[in-house]
């Protein structure tokens, strides 16, 4: 027969055993539970595909803009600091509750630093890193939205003589910039063209480079133009009325933006280049690229 003592501590034993896994078992969940709502805090999102550009700056200081493309959970594009303009290439990943990790990269391929943050309806901020890890600071990016409908310059024409020659100008203002097409005659009754772009700055219109009206996707841009320009000179050169002035001109180069003339008509943005043919040709000397405004309104800046 077990005396009752012992009994007694075999009970109390039991119950001592019963609470501490009792406790364990609160713990767990409290864990669980924490997990849980932890969760929670990063809620998924559905983020569709999109170009889009953005704008805003590191540190407060340091003013970029940024052109991000999104394809399933990569992003690619560029940024560049305003006061530079020159891009760099960036690439990276973004995952289903909107967190986003962007390197950018030296044009040898080199890391430089990580944009890391988080993707919302208006934007993106979060944290540059340097690549070697000794600077970080904080960013921020709006969602730039463009919207031209029905847009047109304001344009002025006058003719003018001087001791330069005569011949017209055309002044056309469309938003902070303007463009200034000047015609002159030459001996012959032609015409040659010279184009100028401005932009507005501090109140007053600074010449500037074409570049400094597009943002940083202009690349596509300059790839239609230069698509458009190559057609019609082969239309040119094998057309029976033209071919002649193109016997001695059999390819033309790939243009970069600042070699080409800008100039605005009313709803539209025209692009021209001279070809350098003969004076006899001067009814197909060049050819003119023109869009509506409105159609290219995602590379304007």
């Amino acid at each position: 027969m077990i005396p009752m003592k012992q009994l007694l501590q075999t009970f109390y034993g039991f119950i001592l055993l019963f609470s501490i896994l009792s406790c364990g078992d609160k713990v767990d969940q409290a864990q669980a539970d924490s997990l849980a709502a932890d969760s929670l805090k990063k809620k998924m999102v559905n983020i569709s595909d999109f170009k889009k550009m953005f704008e805003g700056s590191i540190d407060n200081k340091f003013q970029i803009v940024m052109s991000l493309t999104k394809a399933g959970k990569q992003l690619s594009g560029k940024y560049a600091y305003t006061s530079v303009g020159s891009p760099t290439k960036v690439s990276g990943t973004i995952d289903e509750f909107g967190m986003i990790s962007l390197s950018e990269y030296s044009d040898a391929g080199t890391i430089l630093g990580t944009f890391s943050g988080k993707y919302e309806a208006n934007g993106i901020s979060g944290t540059w890193t340097k690549a070697n890890g000794d600077k970080s600071l904080d960013f921020y990016l709006n969602e730039k939205i463009k919207t031209i409908n029905d847009a047109a310059a304001t344009c002025n024409e006058v003719e003018f003589s001087n001791e330069e020659g005569n011949g017209t100008k055309t002044t056309c203002l469309f938003n902070d910039y303007k463009t200034v097409s000047t015609g002159y005659v030459n001996e012959d009754g032609g015409m040659y063209w010279s184009y100028e772009l401005f932009q507005k700055k501090n109140e007053k219109y600074v010449k500037v480079q074409n570049t400094a009206l597009f943002n940083l996707d202009q690349d596509e841009l300059l790839k239609l133009i230069n698509e458009r320009i190559k057609r019609d000179f082969t239309a040119y050169a094998s057309a029976p009325d033209t071919k002649e002035c193109f016997s001695e001109v059999r390819t033309i180069p790939t243009y970069k933006m600042n070699d080409l003339g800008i100039y605005f008509s009313g709803d539209e943005i025209n692009f021209t280049v001279e070809l350098g043919l003969p004076d006899f040709c001067a009814s197909v000397g060049g050819v003119t690229v023109s869009f509506k405004i409105s159609d290219i309104a995602q590379y304007l800046n």
